[in-house]
């Protein structure tokens, strides 16, 4: 990553090699799968192998802040979701070299040189964006912030402003 800290690069490995391991023993599985079945042909392929479910909620980036979570809640180290937001997308204020920060249900936002702040608004409320049919809070919650990687899973997800100035990764 051009002009990150040695901090963040220091994290690659700790955050990549399980999901390299992970892809490994998948790919090793599928093969015999299909090596034992060979006259069957190539076996289905699930959605385990698209990767769209890998997560980072154990590496040294991400950090979760909030309490009493439901089993189901999106969680710092999460894909984060996409959602339209009228005539735009979640992932397309995500897209670019920048982190962005998302917030919902009133939550301060403040302003950062970090990352891109963006409201989240339902239809009558402000916002920079606004959640017309709802798509975005399910994915995200009715209130918190979620600040999202540029690679686009959550690194800190919580309630409190101040958690955003004790987390320095994206410095």
């Amino acid at each position: 990553m051009r002009g990150a800290s040695d901090a963040l690069l220091d994290t690659y490995e700790a955050e990549r090699r399980p999901a390299a391991q992970h892809v490994l023993a998948l790919t090793t599985q599928v093969f015999e799968q299909d090596r034992v079945d060979k006259d069957r042909g190539f076996s289905r392929r699930g959605g385990e192998t698209f990767q769209l479910g890998l997560g980072y909620r154990d590496s040294p980036l991400t950090r979760d802040c909030r309490d009493d979570l439901a089993d189901d809640a999106l969680r710092a180290g999460d894909r984060a979701p996409d959602a339209p937001c009228g005539p735009i997308r979640l992932f397309d204020l995500v897209r670019g070299p920048h982190a962005t920060l998302f917030a919902f249900g009133g939550t301060d936002a403040p302003a950062s040189e970090r990352f891109k702040p963006v409201r989240v608004g339902r239809p009558g409320e402000q916002g920079d964006v606004i959640d017309v049919d709802g798509h975005a809070h399910k994915g995200y919650g009715d209130r918190g912030l979620f600040l999202v990687r540029p690679d686009g899973y959550v690194a800190l997800a919580t309630e409190d402003p101040a958690d955003l100035a004790s987390y320095e990764v994206f410095y």
